[in-house]
């Protein structure tokens, strides 16, 4: 009977053990899933930085634009650039919910995308309330935000000193964005584009 006895205790501690083993087994699994299923549908807060001349922020703007689903705020003082341009027109165009809201020196600058960017049909806001409208702010699908020093021109591209800060999944950062939006959008008026508006769009042609 001892023999018998001792057989049993140990397939009884072989079980606790196995137990044990797959418990901890499930568990790992159980968080690894659970982490990487957080940090797909809930992504920590992260900040890219750019710099220029030729730094890359043309690119880094409008790879976050080409990758807008839903909506596209856009609050800016000079508005010239076309690849970043030619960006928000695709997106309208795929049916993402574009809005922009321009300085007032839009309607007069003969090269300003401002009169291009209408006829494709984006509504566009001239802010007129301040000395300057001197915002330089993108926010997409109201996850990201894209702002900085960079004006949406070739001369900052190209030629100037600037920064650009790409903000993602920083709520708070971003909702106080959207309202500063909003706030700009309330006061802000329907363009009134001088003849000579965009007279010098390299990029007109392409709303022929």
């Amino acid at each position: 009977m001892g023999g018998v006895d001792f057989h049993i205790q140990l397939a009884g501690s072989a079980m606790e053990a196995l137990l044990v083993a797959v418990g901890a087994v499930a568990a790992w699994t159980l968080s690894y899933w659970g982490g990487w299923l957080g940090r797909r549908w809930f992504p920590p807060p992260s900040l890219m930085v750019y710099f220029s001349p030729r730094g890359g922020c043309s690119k880094a703007i409008v790879a976050e634009i080409e990758a807008a689903r839903r909506e596209i705020l856009v609050l800016a003082y000079s508005f010239t650039y076309d690849p970043i341009v030619d960006a928000l027109v695709a997106a309208h165009k795929r049916k993402v919910k574009v809005k922009i809201i321009l300085d007032k020196e839009n309607e007069a600058a003969t090269y300003s995308d401002m009169v291009r960017i209408m006829n494709f049909g984006v509504p566009t806001l001239i802010d007129s309330s301040h000395a300057i409208a001197h915002n330089k702010v993108i926010i997409i699908d109201r996850k990201v935000v894209v702002t900085g020093s960079y004006n949406f021109t070739q001369q900052a591209e190209m030629n100037n000193a600037e920064n650009l800060l790409v903000i993602k999944h920083n709520p708070p950062v971003v909702n106080r964005y959207v309202r500063n939006f909003e706030e700009h959008e309330n006061h802000s008026r329907v363009p009134q584009p001088r003849p000579e508006s965009g007279t010098t769009d390299k990029g007109k042609r392409l709303a022929a």
